[in-house]
């Protein structure tokens, strides 16, 4: 090695420097949700509910679902993921299935920030009926199916 234009070792030494490097808090930076209910009028009809979570960083995203009525789900645990384009995600599908007219509201609701999807209308239209304004029964279903762990994460 040849430094200064003299041969020998190095004067110069590695050196260790620890750094304090302040820790990003994780967050969901936005978030969405749809529902697709198919196409006509038959029933019974099926359906899916999705929704995604983007994040600053891998981690648990902790979220219920709320419905217009002010029903909420029991509590639900994803794992935001890298994509290959770099960013964080979480994702969740359900697959629904209407037997009967409905007529209802839902988003999803983040436990510990103050953040919500927007308000997605659910209406299912059998034949020449209207949707019925008593869903609480497919609420009840669907929040059974919840609580009992239905909600499949993509990835």
């Amino acid at each position: 090695m040849i430094v200064n234009g003299l041969r020998g070792a190095s004067k110069w030494r590695d050196v260790n420097v620890r750094c304090k490097v302040a820790s990003v808090p994780f967050k969901v930076t936005s978030m969405g949700m749809n529902a697709d209910i198919g196409h006509g009028n038959r029933c019974p009809r099926d359906g899916s509910l999705r929704g995604w979570f983007l994040t600053n960083k891998p981690g648990p995203v902790r979220f219920h679902m709320a419905w217009g009525n002010g029903r909420h789900s029991k509590s639900i645990t994803l794992n935001s993921v890298r994509e290959p384009d770099g960013r964080f995600i979480a994702r969740f599908q359900r697959p629904l299935r209407f037997p009967s007219a409905v007529n209802w509201r839902m988003r999803t609701e983040l436990e510990g920030q103050r953040l919500a999807s927007k308000w997605i209308p659910v209406q299912v239209r059998c034949g020449t009926n209207k949707p019925q304004q008593k869903w609480q029964n497919w609420q009840e279903q669907l929040l059974r199916k919840l609580e009992e762990g239905a909600i499949k994460s993509q990835r």
